[in-house]
């Protein structure tokens, strides 16, 4: 863990950028402290109580520490070796504990949905779209597993039968139809 930590110090270690960026990466840096706290306070509560809800919540803070991480390094233009291992260290510790939260709870759409997420930002697409469907399956009325196996199937360049996706999605959330994320998918299209 200090390992992590120490590598992620290491982004903000880069010299004083233009007027406005500075205060972005400021509110950056202070959302990046956030969620370690959150990690380190859901690391407790995932070792005491050991629920896959425990480990769900865990999953999601990890994969927004690697988000964060790489949005930080892009800002400072510090983007290298060192950064896109620590995103793949906080990525590879989504998934541990996303894993941990499925076997604990293979019954939760919210837990397996949590996994496809965090596959989908591994790039492993397949197996995310797998634990997308094992979701549907379980909650087939959740537009967010429809545009979930919409992006995914997009990406992996299955058009038609991301379009039904999406067509399902759409049905169930009209109101999305301008929305960013189905504008990106159609272009994909």
């Amino acid at each position: 863990i200090r390992r992590l930590y120490a590598q992620a110090a290491a982004v903000s270690n880069v010299a004083a950028a233009p007027a406005g960026v500075a205060e972005n990466r400021a509110a950056l840096g202070q959302e990046v402290a956030a969620i370690d706290t959150a990690i380190r306070r859901l690391e407790q509560e995932a070792a005491e109580r050991g629920t896959g809800v425990n480990w769900a919540n865990l999953s999601g803070m990890c994969l927004q520490r690697a988000i964060k991480t790489e949005q930080l390094a892009r800002q400072q233009g510090a983007v290298g070796p060192q950064v896109e291992q620590a995103v793949k260290q906080w990525l590879a510790r989504s998934l541990d504990a996303a894993d941990k939260a499925v076997r604990l709870n293979d019954k939760s759409p919210e837990i397996v949905f949590q996994r496809a997420t965090v596959l989908d930002a591994m790039k492993r697409r397949e197996e995310a779209l797998k634990d997308a469907q094992a979701a549907l399956a379980l909650a087939p009325k959740e537009p967010r597993y429809h545009l979930m196996k919409a992006w995914l199937l997009a990406k992996l360049g299955r058009k038609a039968e991301a379009k039904m996706a999406l067509d399902g999605y759409l049905a169930l959330d009209p109101s999305a139809k301008d929305s960013g994320a189905v504008k990106q998918i159609r272009k994909l299209l």
